[in-house]
Protein backbone atom coordinates (compact mmCIF):
# COMPACT_ATOMS: atom_id res chain seq x y z
CA UNK A 1 0.00 0.00 0.00
CA UNK A 2 0.90 3.50 -0.88
CA UNK A 3 2.04 6.25 1.73
CA UNK A 4 1.82 9.98 1.40
CA UNK A 5 2.36 13.08 3.18
CA UNK A 6 -0.12 15.50 3.42
CA UNK A 7 0.02 19.36 4.32
CA UNK A 8 -3.35 20.63 5.31
CA UNK A 9 -4.17 24.18 6.68
CA UNK A 10 -4.70 23.76 10.63
CA UNK A 11 -9.12 24.84 9.83
CA UNK A 12 -9.00 21.99 7.56
CA UNK A 13 -7.16 19.09 9.83
CA UNK A 14 -9.19 21.28 13.01
CA UNK A 15 -12.67 19.73 11.12
CA UNK A 16 -11.52 16.26 9.92
CA UNK A 17 -9.97 15.58 13.85
CA UNK A 18 -13.32 16.57 15.03
CA UNK A 19 -14.77 13.90 12.81
CA UNK A 20 -12.51 11.44 13.06
CA UNK A 21 -13.07 11.50 17.03
CA UNK A 22 -16.35 11.04 16.33
CA UNK A 23 -15.79 7.74 14.41
CA UNK A 24 -12.90 6.50 16.56
CA UNK A 25 -11.18 6.26 13.33
CA UNK A 26 -7.35 6.80 12.80
CA UNK A 27 -6.19 9.82 10.70
CA UNK A 28 -5.47 7.18 8.15
CA UNK A 29 -8.91 5.17 8.52
CA UNK A 30 -10.83 8.05 7.93
CA UNK A 31 -8.80 9.84 4.95
CA UNK A 32 -8.73 6.66 3.79
CA UNK A 33 -12.46 5.91 3.91
CA UNK A 34 -13.48 9.46 2.53
CA UNK A 35 -11.12 9.11 -0.39
CA UNK A 36 -12.59 5.88 -1.32
CA UNK A 37 -15.99 7.71 -0.98
CA UNK A 38 -15.16 10.74 -3.26
CA UNK A 39 -13.72 7.92 -5.65
CA UNK A 40 -16.67 6.11 -6.13
CA UNK A 41 -19.03 9.30 -6.23
CA UNK A 42 -16.81 10.11 -9.25
CA UNK A 43 -17.12 6.75 -10.80
CA UNK A 44 -20.77 6.64 -10.51
CA UNK A 45 -20.91 10.34 -11.85
CA UNK A 46 -19.29 9.28 -14.81
CA UNK A 47 -20.86 6.27 -15.61
CA UNK A 48 -24.21 8.76 -15.51
CA UNK A 49 -22.85 10.88 -17.79
CA UNK A 50 -21.99 7.98 -20.10
CA UNK A 51 -25.63 6.88 -19.85
CA UNK A 52 -26.91 10.40 -20.66
CA UNK A 53 -24.54 10.55 -23.57
CA UNK A 54 -25.59 7.59 -25.02
CA UNK A 55 -29.06 8.75 -24.76
CA UNK A 56 -28.65 11.77 -26.31
CA UNK A 57 -26.79 10.48 -28.70
CA UNK A 58 -27.09 6.65 -29.71
CA UNK A 59 -25.68 4.02 -32.27
CA UNK A 60 -26.78 4.71 -35.57
CA UNK A 61 -28.51 1.68 -37.80
CA UNK A 62 -25.13 2.46 -39.75
CA UNK A 63 -23.06 1.95 -36.72
CA UNK A 64 -24.76 -0.99 -35.85
CA UNK A 65 -24.46 -2.55 -38.97
CA UNK A 66 -20.80 -1.86 -38.95
CA UNK A 67 -20.04 -3.22 -35.98
CA UNK A 68 -21.97 -6.08 -36.31
CA UNK A 69 -19.68 -7.04 -39.90
CA UNK A 70 -16.32 -6.70 -38.22
CA UNK A 71 -17.54 -8.93 -34.85
CA UNK A 72 -18.24 -11.72 -37.70
CA UNK A 73 -15.43 -10.78 -39.34
CA UNK A 74 -12.95 -10.75 -36.64
CA UNK A 75 -14.97 -14.23 -35.24
CA UNK A 76 -14.29 -16.02 -38.71
CA UNK A 77 -10.98 -15.03 -38.98
CA UNK A 78 -10.50 -16.69 -35.10
CA UNK A 79 -9.76 -20.58 -35.18
CA UNK A 80 -12.43 -21.85 -32.24
CA UNK A 81 -11.46 -24.97 -32.34
CA UNK A 82 -8.66 -26.71 -30.71
CA UNK A 83 -7.06 -29.51 -32.59
CA UNK A 84 -5.62 -32.36 -30.85
CA UNK A 85 -2.78 -33.27 -31.33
Amino acid sequence: MASINLTLPDDTLEIIERERASTGETQSEFLRRLLDEFAKQKEAEDIERYKRGYEKYPETDEEIALSMALAHDAFNASPWEVESE
